[in-house]
């Protein structure tokens, strides 16, 4: 009978001639413990790649942002990455008036104009209030589609200083 050596023992203990039941897990060849350590791995608790790509923070999961490391401090936001995924985000700072929104961020190094895209508020703002309705808005010379259960359209609902 051949003695095999698991791969991660013969790189832990290279003096070791052989692990007994040797099994292959995944394409590599390992003993028992080290294939139930395998297969037994910490579940990553990280939820973020179930979130949206713009949210607001009260709509994240209980205890997610607890979990965030703090990067960076810019103007009324932090830069965070998530411990366990290490995806990006900017969160904007706590303020009585506002409602703080998440921004999964792609390139670190604009981190804030990506954060404060235009864009992607106003997407946001549409996705929690429903879409539009068929109804046009009820501005001077706009024939743009209401923002379901207001009056405005986007553009408009954002100019009257409407933010969620």
């Amino acid at each position: 009978m051949e003695d095999f050596l698991c791969a991660i023992c013969l790189i832990e203990h290279p003096t070791t001639t052989s692990c007994g039941a040797v099994t292959i897990v995944d394409g590599t060849a390992m003993c028992r413990s080290h294939a139930l350590e395998k297969v037994f791995q910490p579940i990553r608790s990280c939820e973020c790649a179930r979130l949206p790509k713009t949210f607001y923070l009260n709509e994240a999961p209980r205890g997610w942002a607890d979990a965030l490391v703090k990067e960076a401090a810019g103007n009324w936001k932090e830069l965070v990455h998530c411990a366990d995924c290490e995806r990006n985000f900017s969160i904007d700072g706590w303020d009585k008036y506002t409602h703080q929104v998440v921004a999964q961020i792609e390139d670190l190094t604009r981190w804030e104009e990506e954060a404060d895209s235009l864009a992607r508020r106003q997407e946001l703002m549409l996705r929690v209030r429903g879409g539009t309705e068929a109804e046009e808005c009820v501005w001077a010379d706009c024939s743009e589609a209401r923002v379901r259960g207001v009056l405005y359209c986007l553009d408009h609902l954002w100019k009257v200083g409407r933010r969620r």
